[in-house]
Parts: structure tokens; sequence; C-alpha cells
């Protein structure tokens, strides 16, 4: 990296009169704090501060291109603390090959067998440092890539840190090649990633799990209809082997697994069809790299688990509508079966109604049995497997979402409305058989969202936003027991304490906006009850929610802000929020983080261009 770094300082020196160049300057800045209830149900305030700069250049000259990314942040609001060139590539492109040297990103086919991004505001980055060379002539492509990653991850996705807790050394070499024709796309990818990680956070101690995954793929393309897949196989070797004892408290007897390796396989589809005013997408995939019992699921250390330079493709339906973002379903790339299907039909001028229809399972049910005269239930037992369409059963963390929406175009503006009915079994904790019958217990979650959205021309370039939302969730733990009626647990509780089967959430938003120039908004979002264990009480009122106080009961459970954008220039944004926010998960492209909720918080955003 030092050695591109001289190469980026020498290029610009000696070639400048014969070099464009392009960039870019964002600021992130926050600063707030968060107010919670300590263990003796006080107040308790916690700092919410980061500070980001980023600075982008692209330097192009002839068959060359250097591009940097410099980067100060302590912290930043998702990542970890970085000071120096973060990003750093030279590109040289002399027809038919291409060469790319430093931060290298390639995606291949359905990412079954490499993906690679990188988003700052997620801390999600599994680029490698090295080499890619790709050669293209007669519609052959071919593609080599080598290089080294660590790659920083969360362990948890609902974690409450900033900052990743887990990481894991990289080295990876992976080849690709595919065949162009008229209407069809064939080839196949192969790639090799030797990964070194900790073996738990108390030691030193670490493993070796060395993959090698290759797959096959396709893709047709007519006029009105196309189709395209991706078959990988995947073979996982351990070293040193891990040994797991399992104690079978019954017959007071233990069982001893030695963990030298594993092989796994996935496949995905996609297609889309368009007949005159109507259009349907599907989604399919079948992901079964790594499949464990549900007791297992919790451990950390999975290292047959997918290579962190795998992402393969959703198949559930991802929006952007914030009550909706945080219901996203986490896919499980190691064991899910998932399906995705988009109806939409073009009702008039400017008018679209669409259905969308997303589920998805583990790839196996699982069981626990007693037998007579035991007084433990023994290990998981796999109940039914080999079913190619997701499956219902709680024991396989079922999942579905059914989702109604319209939207027009009109001649002063836009209108779009959502309903949205989501039902999903998160965790199984029992799925029980024995001589007295059967017991099931499990995390269910069901959600109804209807969101509206309306842009309206009022005047000129002055253009009104609302937005109202309202959802309803039962979430809590389900008990289905053949001797007696089924019993449920919520994790919600009134002011009183009482429990309540069902949260209701409301939220809204008034934005006012001169086209090109500035746009201004308001936010507002209320729980009509507290979450156990959730981020759903704003214990302090910030200044700005004071100004609404007499418009509502208490301002508990409400979430106020304001946000401003200001652009001066076509080259020059510069953005400020100000207030209280929810926090929860939020997902972008698969990928999911917590964001803590604030209490008092001020945003500062800017960006600016440079060519």
């Amino acid at each position: 990296m030092r050695f591109l770094a001289l190469i980026l300082l020498l290029y610009h020196s000696y070639t400048y009169t014969q070099v464009s160049s392009n960039s870019s300057l964002k600021i992130n800045f926050g600063d707030g704090s968060i107010y919670d209830y300590n263990v003796l149900g006080l107040g308790e305030k916690e700092d919410y501060n980061y500070s980001q700069v980023l600075y982008d250049i692209n330097l192009f000259s002839n068959k060359w291109t250097l591009y940097a990314q410099f980067e100060s942040s302590n912290p930043p609001e998702i990542g970890s603390n970085y000071k120096g060139i973060r990003k750093l590539t030279a590109y040289y492109k002399a027809d038919p090959i291409k060469v790319e040297i430093g931060d290298i990103y390639k995606s291949w086919s359905k990412g079954l067998v490499l993906s690679q991004n990188n988003d700052i505001d997620i801390g999600y980055d599994n680029g490698v440092t090295g080499v890619a060379i790709t050669y293209e002539k007669n519609n052959n492509f071919f593609e080599l890539i080598t290089g080294n990653k660590t790659v920083l991850e969360f362990s948890n996705v609902n974690t409450f840190s900033r900052k990743p807790d887990i990481s894991s050394n990289n080295n990876i070499l992976g080849f690709m090649f595919h065949k162009n024709s008229a209407n069809i796309n064939y080839g196949f990818s192969t790639l090799l990633n030797n990964e070194k990680l900790a073996k738990n956070n108390f030691s030193n101690d670490s493993l070796n799990a060395s993959h090698s995954i290759s797959s096959v793929f396709s893709n047709i393309n007519y006029d009105n209809f196309d189709i395209s897949f991706e078959y990988a196989k995947k073979y996982t070797s351990i070293d040193p082997p891990l040994i797991d004892i399992s104690l079978n408290l019954s017959s007071l007897s233990s069982d001893t697994t030695v963990r030298k390796w594993n092989q796994g396989d996935g496949f995905a589809l996609s297609s889309n069809v368009i007949f005159k005013s109507m259009s349907l997408s599907l989604d399919y995939s079948y992901y079964s790299f790594h499949v464990i019992s549900p007791s297992k699921r919790i451990s950390m250390l999975q290292p047959e688990s997918i290579s962190e330079f795998q992402k393969p493709m959703i198949s559930y339906q991802e929006l952007t509508e914030p009550l909706l973002n945080r219901l996203t379903h986490l896919q499980d790339p190691n064991d899910e079966i998932g399906l995705n299907l988009d109806i939409s039909f073009g009702i008039g001028y400017g008018s679209n109604l669409g259905y969308n229809f997303s589920s998805s399972s583990r790839t196996k049910e699982w069981y626990r049995e007693k037998l007579n005269g035991e007084s433990f239930y023994g290990s998981w037992k796999v109940l039914k497997e080999e079913y190619l369409i997701p499956s219902s059963d709680p024991s396989s963390n079922p999942y579905k979402q059914n989702t109604f929406y319209f939207d027009n175009f009109f001649e002063k503006g836009y209108l779009k409305i959502l309903y949205s009915e989501i039902n999903e079994n998160k965790y199984i904790y029992e799925n029980d058989f024995s001589e007295d019958g059967k017991i099931t217990r499990y995390d269910l979650l069901n959600a109804k969202t209807v969101p509206i959205h309306l842009d309206y021309n009022i005047y000129e370039d002055y253009v009104i936003s609302l937005g109202l939302a309202v959802q309803k969730i039962k979430k809590g733990v389900k008990t289905t027991n053949y001797n007696s009626d089924p019993s449920f647990i919520s994790y919600f509780i009134n002011q009183y304490g009482e429990s309540e089967d069902f949260q209701t959430t409301y939220s809204s938003s008034l934005g006012l906006a001169k086209s090109s120039k500035w746009a201004f908004s308001i936010n507002l979002e209320i729980d009509k009850h507290n979450e156990a264990d959730g981020n759903s009480d704003n214990v302090y009122i910030n200044p700005f929610e004071k100004l609404f106080d007499p418009f509502f009961d208490n301002l508990d459970r409400t979430w106020i802000s304001g946000e401003i954008t200001y652009l001066f220039k076509d080259d020059f944004r510069l953005s400020i929020f100000y207030g209280s926010s929810k926090g929860g998960v939020s997902c972008a492209n698969g990928v999911c983080r917590y964001y803590p909720g604030i209490s008092d918080g001020f945003r500062l955003k800017l960006t600016k261009s440079f060519l």
C-alpha cells in the first residue's frame, strides 16, 4: 500500500499537465446523548458522538486511472476508527487486458462465490488488497483475482455496539470465465479462501478454515423475458479440528463430534416476464452451505459458514419505509429456502397496482424427543428435510410477508400507498415430543403496516411532502401444547407495567422543498406502549421536543426531529439534523446494522464535489 501511495504522488507530480481529475469531500459529524434507565430505574446518560471526514479523488490519464480515499474518523457512526489512506487502487486498461492493483471489489453472478462491497455508512467492507486481471476478447471474458483482507464483523446484528467485535484474516485466489452471445451468457467460477479466525475472546488461540467454492451460472435474455441462475458447491476444511462434546442428561452419557470438514451447496434463480401492461418477477434461493441444529446456532464460532466474500442473492422484499425497514427479514445465507414473487399491473396513465409475496424458512424442520422413562429431552433431530419451497412449521423459523402497493404519478405530484403484513418465527426454543404430547415454544412476530407518501407541487418549483404510517405489532413468545390452550407472553407493557398483546406505532413527516435548492422536514414517531428490553422509551425531552409539548399528553414514547438540507451550488450540499430518533435495525442490500436511539442529537453532513 505504501508503494502505491508513492506511485500516486509521483504520478500526480510528473504528469500533472496531462491528468484530469475529480474529487469529493464528505464530512459526517454527530453530537448528542442517549438517555436510558439503569438497574435502579433512573435515567442514565450516555454520549453519542462521532466524526468522520472522507476525501475521494480520481486521476485520469490515457490508459491509467488512480483512485484514492482518505479517511479521518474518531469514531465513525458505525465502524472502527481510522486515519490515513483507506482505499487506493490503480487501473490500467489496454484492450483486451485490464489490470487493477490495490483495493479490489468484484461481484460474480448471484454472489454465491464472490460478492464484494464497501458501504461505509453501515461499516461493511469485504474488498481485498491485491490484484485483479481481466481479459476480454471475442465475447470471452476471463478474470483472475488474488489478495488479502482483515474483515471486521459484528457477531450479532442486534448488538448495541457501534464497533465490530470480531475479525478474521483472509487470503483469496479466484478465477471466473463467462462467454457472451446474442441472448445467452454462461460460465463458471472458482475461489479459494484461506481464513484465520480466533477461537474465542479469552485467548490468542486461532484456527484456519480453508474454503473452496465453485459454481456454474447462466443468463438468458429476450425482449420480454429473462432468466438467470447460479449453482455453487462449497467445501471447508478446519485445522486444527474442533471437538464438540454434548451431554445426554437422561442416560448420563456424552457424545463427541470432531469437526474436520463441511460440504454444502447453494442455488439462486431470478426471472422477469413482461406481458403488455403486466410485469412479473420471481426470485428463488436454496442455500444449504452449513446446516446446524437450533441449539448450535447460538455459537459464535462457525468456521464452516460461508466465506467472508460470499454474499448470496437475497430473495425477499427490502422496503425503505422506516417502520418496515426495521422489520426486514435477516437472511441466513448458510441455511435458508427463499421465495419472492412480485406482480405489477399498469392501470392507467402513470398508475401501478402491485402485489409482492416473500417467504422463507430453514432447509430442515427440527424436533426433540423424550422417550418413556427418560427425565430429559434428547438433542435436536431432523423432522423433515429435502422440501423445495419454504416450510411453515415453527421449527424451521418460517417468514412470510404480503405487500400490496399502489403508486400514481399525476400532473402535480406523486402518491404511494402500501399495505404490508409480516409473520415470522425468529427463534425456536422447544419442539418436543413425549408420551404426554407435543409442546412447541417460539418467538413470534406479526406486524401490519400501512405507509402513505404524497409529494405535491403547490407552486412553481415548491413541493410539499407528507408521510403517514401506522403499524400494529404483536411480538412475544408463543407456546402451543396439545394438552392445553396456547399461551402467549408479550414483549410489550403499558405505563402501569401490565402486559399488552399489541404495540401500535404512528409516524408522520411533513416537508417543504424548493426544487434543487433547499428542503426542510419535521419527523414524528409515537409508540403506544413500552417494549421489554427494547429501545422504546424516550427518557429525556430535548428543547426541540418541548416546542411540541402542548400538543401531546406526554412525550415519553415520542421521538421528534427536524432536518434541513441546502444546496449552495450544484456541487455543495449541507444537511443538518436535530432532535431524537428511535433507532433500531436498519438494512441495505441484505446487510443490517443496529443504530441506537438518540434522545438529544445533532448531525451534520456536508458533501462537496471538485471537478
